[in-house]
């Protein structure tokens, strides 16, 4: 994604697709040089987002664990149970639409100071439908004091990486 200088940008994902009572899922706002998205709670993360420069914008939506992930540039900027939409008040666990929107930079998470003409780049653009791996095997969880010990047999084929939840929130990442 690419948000000219001077420009901003705004872009959603829809649980429920129905014109003006539509459900949100996820939204960013792009201006000032940053993202910030409403994301599980309003403005629930934001980040560095250069204009003038290509961005790699990734969205994961897991529907059979309620999960989605938001990563810009390789990193992860926020994980949130999906069915509880944009707000944390939602119900909705599906996904129906993208929303490429021209946004005015009115009610903006934060004083829109750089710039308000609308327009930005999308390219690459791949929306697929992916089985989750395996899971592991063998998992064990041992109290150790203050730590719980970890441990599994990656399945086959191995994922690239493991997050660890507790209570609906990331404790880490592998």
């Amino acid at each position: 994604m690419l948000v000219p200088a001077s420009h901003i940008g705004y872009f959603n994902l829809l649980q429920a697709f129905s014109g003006a009572n539509s459900q949100w899922g996820f939204q960013a706002y792009i201006y000032n040089d940053s993202i910030y998205v409403d994301a599980g709670a309003a403005a629930a993360a934001g980040t560095t987002f250069s204009r003038g420069n290509w961005h790699s914008v990734k969205m994961i939506v897991d529907l059979d664990d309620d999960f989605a992930t938001c990563f810009i540039d390789g990193n992860e900027l926020v994980s949130y149970q999906w069915s509880k939409g944009s707000f944390g008040t939602g119900t909705t666990l599906k996904l129906d639409a993208i929303n490429f929107y021209a946004w005015d930079g009115t009610s903006s998470p934060t004083p829109n100071t750089g710039g308000s003409t609308k327009g930005y780049y999308v390219d690459d653009l791949l929306y697929e439908q992916v089985t989750a791996p395996n899971e592991p095997l063998n998992l064990t969880a041992v109290i150790n004091g203050a730590d719980v010990d970890v441990s599994w047999t990656a399945p086959t084929p191995a994922p690239t990486s493991y997050s660890l939840m507790r209570n609906g929130a990331i404790i880490t990442n592998t």
